[in-house]
């Protein structure tokens, strides 16, 4: 008797064949949201909605998967996570900001942005759904956690700069950022931490800095010194920012543990999957 289940979850072993699926399946639901000419207001939120249910689906076929292993796994360390991720963000902008407040930069009430905090938020969880949660994953079941997270972020990298050229010290620093939000699932096996961080990074540096170009409270700052913060692509290009993800990165393993409930239930999908594939 041909069993369809099985079927579908050796398919959806295959690392590279899940990446294909996922993107495949998102890309016909953005092409047939724009045909259908939907209102441009909710894109994101429709983007988000199809990106989580597509990679759930994908995620139950498996052997063992659901919503663990997927990276979002409810208990407490959910919580240590999501605060972790939310303090370094705001940690690593004040530094920011108190060092260039201390070479001349000026804040000011007009130099406020309104950012939608749901907007920021549902573009961090589809950017890290797919680069950490499909991408890097899927590559890592094949070349190791190593690979993946360089892969993954110098991808996260490129896609940065589809609108525009490559401004080089932008680039390394967003790879770099990519290296930071990959290491924080490797350390975690969640999603929460990343999402948090990418989220109130994205929601605090758009609404105190604006985005890019090369944000007007750093005017006051002597030209010799306005490479340590900003440039063209705004302080994503700023030597402070390379500074502080490199720093990140050396905090990371002393304050992230993988929640034993993640880490049980990816063990059994991975012990699942190789009996489902040599059988």
């Amino acid at each position: 008797m041909v069993n369809f289940r099985d079927d579908f979850s050796h398919l959806m072993s295959i690392w590279w064949l899940r990446i294909l699926v996922f993107i495949f399946i998102n890309a016909v639901v953005i092409g047939h949201y724009i045909i259908l000419d939907a209102n441009v207001k909710y894109v994101e939120q429709f983007l988000l909605l199809s990106m989580v249910s597509v990679a759930a689906g994908i995620e139950y076929l498996r052997k063992k998967g659901n919503y663990k292993t997927l990276g979002f796994s409810v208990s407490r360390f959910m919580i240590r996570e999501i605060f972790s991720g939310i303090t370094l963000a705001i940690f690593s902008l004040g530094i920011i900001t108190a060092v260039a407040l201390y070479f001349g930069a000026s804040l000011s009430n007009s130099n406020w942005h309104s950012e939608s905090i749901l907007l920021t938020l549902c573009v961090a969880t589809m950017e890290e759904l797919f680069f950490r949660g499909v991408l890097q994953r899927s590559i890592e079941q094949r070349f190791g956690g190593i690979v993946a997270l360089l892969i993954s972020s110098i991808i996260f990298g490129l896609v940065h700069f589809y609108s525009t050229s490559i401004i080089y010290p932008a680039f390394l620093n967003i790879v770099l950022a990519g290296f930071v939000l990959g290491a924080m699932y490797m350390l975690t096996r969640s999603l929460w931490m990343s999402i948090s961080f990418h989220a109130a990074w994205n929601y605090i540096e758009y609404s105190l800095f604006g985005r890019y170009p090369d944000p007007a409270i750093f005017s006051g700052i002597h030209e010799n010194y306005r490479w340590w913060f900003t440039g063209e692509y705004g302080i994503e290009q700023g030597l402070c920012t390379t500074i502080i993800l490199l720093l990140i990165l050396v905090l990371l393993p002393n304050i992230t543990s993988v929640s034993p409930y993640s880490a049980a239930a990816l063990f059994k999908q991975r012990y699942a999957e190789s009996v489902l594939t040599n059988s």
